[in-house]
């Protein structure tokens, strides 16, 4: 069984008692191994409405969650900090080998990032299914982000 639904589905996993393990995502050429991972992202907006009062309030909520991420990645997300690295639990977690590869830990701020998520989502996970051709997914998936793109 393959489940591409990455690791914040963990918990869900781990409650149906499945001996399970979690590897990279999918690769279409071994040659070119790519991994894909995510996190949390905090920002504060710039807008006539901020005030230093709603923006330290900001950084506080952000510096709890950083101190305090360690139960997400119980949970299976990828740590929000690094700051929970240094926990010793984290070295049990199944996605470890994750946090160690620091390609795979690589904050995207590619402006169309939705529309690359949207065609992995909908397209490019029915290749290992079976359900689409490798060529004719991965062409559909970047038709998909094109056509997104050109209608934002």
């Amino acid at each position: 069984m393959f489940l591409p639904e990455g690791t914040w589905t963990l918990s869900t996993v781990e409650y149906t008692g499945i001996n399970f393990g979690e590897t990279y995502m999918i690769t279409y050429d071994t040659n070119n191994m790519l991994q894909w991972a995510s996190s949390h992202q905090f920002v504060i907006p710039r807008n006539d409405k901020m005030t230093d009062e709603k923006a330290n309030a900001i950084m506080d909520f952000i510096a709890f969650v950083g101190e305090n991420c360690y139960e997400w990645a119980d949970y299976g997300q990828i740590p929000a900090s690094k700051a929970v690295l240094s926990d010793s639990r984290v070295n049990d977690l199944p996605q470890k080998f994750l946090i160690d590869n620091p390609d795979a830990l690589v904050i995207s701020d590619y402006i169309y990032y939705g529309a690359v998520v949207e065609a992995l989502d909908t397209v490019a996970y029915e290749i290992p299914f079976g359900r689409v051709k490798p060529a004719d997914g991965l062409q559909s998936a970047q038709q998909l982000v094109e056509d997104n793109i050109k209608n934002q």
